[in-house]
């Protein structure tokens, strides 16, 4: 081979530029001159083997416009003999503007409908020779000095064998550049290219006559995409319209449609990465791109004539502002997805949250044997109730032993009864201002120690802010060292509404008395898991049984435990028991709330000073005033402050 080129370079010193070829049915002129007007001594390899192999392995990066103008068009044959059928040959034009050594143009097939397409079709005959597939490729080669090489570098070569509808690949590669251009090419029926072909097929008459233009796509700007047409060879003025369309998964979207109107061969426009059908025809009265299948049926619409380039861009082809705003609507896009991905593992664990506290957890809780603590501390209990009954404080006495020798409680039992267990509550009678016959040589004390427990609680809830609610299961920690109890055989509307809308710990007896041990020393219960306890509780159900049939056998027992108003100055109408104290609000209208609830429950409000002996001071007028009424109050013996937690019962 190299005797060849040695020999190539000395014959065209003596004679005209000689041209190696590997194939003699596939002639080559060589258009490249030297500044001498000579022709350059040009080799050109039709092999496609030792063509392929030449070309410089590794990526190639793509080549800038300005190296050269590269052009497709047709190469029409139309033989004389009749067994001969017409055919198309592809012409490539490279036209360098700067010197390239090599030129290396390789066409690659990429779909092709007729059977009868060799390169696309029957690869047999090179694989068996070479082991492998090798795609058609012709190489340039210019082996003249460069120093003595007069630009245009010219490339034109027709060798390339076309057939109708086809999608072929062009890969223009240059050295000593090293990059490449890549081309999309694609043509129409034979007879819709060349007008003379649809002549030689005239006594056919299911062929149509109509031209249509070659098609070449151009993806190697960054910012545009290029296609470029055509001329009809027998109107050199004809108007071509260019439509493109890019596929979704819901259908097509039209994102160009313009005419390409002579001496204009091109066009570009903008596209983003994906896939995309491209249609160049020729407009008339008498067709149209689209027709609807009815009419199409009727043949009152007719499709025209046109050439189709189906294609892929991999990468945008879009200016600055466009891809910025692709950038920017791509990440709102993943954004989105990405807040939706999220929302849908929030939705996930919060059900899966909500199983485990509301069905799981209480299910796992129910198994789990009660506490078992040792009650070594020794919490003071104040009892508060009121006298309704020798029965009911029958069982007030016997829960208040089962305190004091089960749960090592200290227990003070106030006067008498909070609140009656019946299904008519005596506090509510009390606090309205009603007086118990009193059975003992002392006057009742309910509702003096109701009102330290109200202004004690109102107190507290002033301070912390604290709501009054209709919720028992929003505890308040700053309450709870108030516990409200009632009897098993009393309902929950037997606690005054004030008490009820506290948002403290609340207790069934003798139901909850695990919880109520639990409270009393410190320790987290639930219902599920409260504290082990070994109690007799004997003798307060047998006190509960005595309660229960004593009601039974005295119905009218609650009108007996009254006293009889006679004047209409004494007589106060029964009221609701309470209503919403006022919580972190103004002074004065904390006092204002303090007075009617005051008036209301005929009770005394007493006021905060810095001197214990000024509350004895207004104690003492508080009583003297109420002395005027006939009503006397006492003070309750010992302050709230002594005990460390306090039970109401209801």
């Amino acid at each position: 081979m190299i005797m060849s080129y040695c020999l190539a370079c000395i014959v065209s010193l003596i004679f005209l530029p000689v041209t190696y070829s590997a194939a003699a049915d596939c002639p080559f002129v060589p258009q490249t001159v030297l500044h001498s007007g000579k022709i350059a001594n040009i080799l050109f390899e039709s092999d496609s083997k030792k063509c392929t192999d030449s070309i410089p392995s590794g990526p190639l990066e793509t080549c800038s416009h300005e190296i050269a103008d590269i052009t497709f068009g047709p190469d029409v044959t139309i033989p004389n003999g009749t067994n001969v059928m017409p055919y198309i040959d592809l012409n490539v034009n490279v036209i360098g503007h700067e010197f390239i050594s090599d030129i290396f143009v390789q066409l690659e097939c990429l779909y092709a409908p007729n059977k009868e397409n060799s390169y696309c079709h029957n690869h047999t005959t090179p694989i068996l020779k070479w082991g492998k597939n090798y795609w058609p490729c012709r190489h340039h080669k210019i082996l003249s000095n460069p120093n003595e090489v007069k630009l245009p570098i010219i490339y034109e070569h027709a060798c390339f064998r076309m057939h109708g509808l086809s999608h072929y690949q062009m890969h223009i590669t240059f050295v000593p550049q090293n990059c490449r251009l890549q081309y999309t090419v694609t043509l129409p029926h034979d007879f819709q290219l060349e007008p003379t072909i649809a002549l030689h097929y005239k006594n056919d008459s299911s062929w149509k006559t109509g031209w249509s233009p070659m098609l070449t796509l151009d993806p190697n700007d960054k910012e545009f995409v290029k296609m470029h047409v055509t001329s009809n060879p027998s109107d050199n003025k004809t108007h071509i319209t260019i439509a493109v369309y890019q596929k979704f998964k819901d259908g097509t979207k039209l994102i160009f449609d313009d005419v390409v109107a002579p001496p204009d061969k091109s066009i570009k426009f903008h596209a983003s990465a994906g896939d995309y059908h491209a249609f160049a025809y020729v407009k008339h009265q008498e067709c149209r791109l689209i027709c609807n299948k009815q009419d199409l049926e009727i043949q009152t619409c007719e499709i025209c004539n046109h050439t189709y380039l189906n294609f892929t861009l991999s990468e945008n082809h879009l200016s600055g502002a466009q891809s910025l705003w692709k950038i920017f609507t791509t990440i709102i896009t993943y954004l989105m997805y990405l807040i939706l991905i999220l929302l849908g593992f929030a939705v996930i664990i919060a059900a899966g949250i909500y199983v485990y506290y509301q069905i799981i957890r209480p299910k796992q809780l129910a198994r789990l044997p009660p506490q078992a603590v040792e009650m070594a501390a020794r919490p003071k209990v104040l009892i508060i109730y009121s006298d309704d009954c020798i029965e009911h404080s029958g069982v007030v006495g016997a829960f208040a032993e089962l305190l004091q020798h089960h749960a090592n409680a200290q227990i003070m039992i106030d006067t008498h009864n909070l609140t009656d267990p019946s299904i008519k509550p005596t506090a509510s009678k009390i606090m309205s201002g009603e007086t118990l016959i009193s059975r003992r040589p002392f006057p009742e004390l309910f509702n003096s120690a109701v009102r330290l427990i109200i202004s004690k609680i109102n107190d507290i809830l002033s301070r912390e802010g604290i709501q009054l609610q209709n919720n028992n299961h929003r505890i308040s920690p700053s309450l709870s060292k108030f516990i409200i109890a009632r009897f098993s055989y009393t309902d929950q509307n037997s606690i005054p509404e004030y008490f009820s809308l506290l948002p403290c710990r609340r207790i069934v007896i003798p139901k909850d008395l695990g919880l109520l041990f639990g409270y009393l020393h410190g320790v987290d219960v639930t219902q599920q898991n409260s504290l082990e306890f070994d109690a007799d509780l004997v003798p307060l159900n047998q006190a509960i049984l005595t309660y229960q049939q004593y009601i039974i056998n005295n119905p009218d027992w609650l009108q007996s435990r009254f006293e009889s108003r006679h004047t209409v100055e004494d007589e106060i109408h029964p009221r609701e028991v309470t209503e919403r104290l006022p919580l972190k609000s103004d002074t004065d209208k904390n006092e204002e709330a303090m007075e009617e609830l005051a008036t209301k429950y005929n009770i005394s409000i007493p006021h905060d000073t810095d001197d214990d002996d000024d509350d004895d001071e207004e104690d003492q007028k508080q009583q003297s005033q109420n002395g005027k009424n006939n009503v006397e109050k006492y003070k309750l013996i010992g302050d709230l402050d002594d005990v460390s937690s306090a039970s109401s019962d209801d």
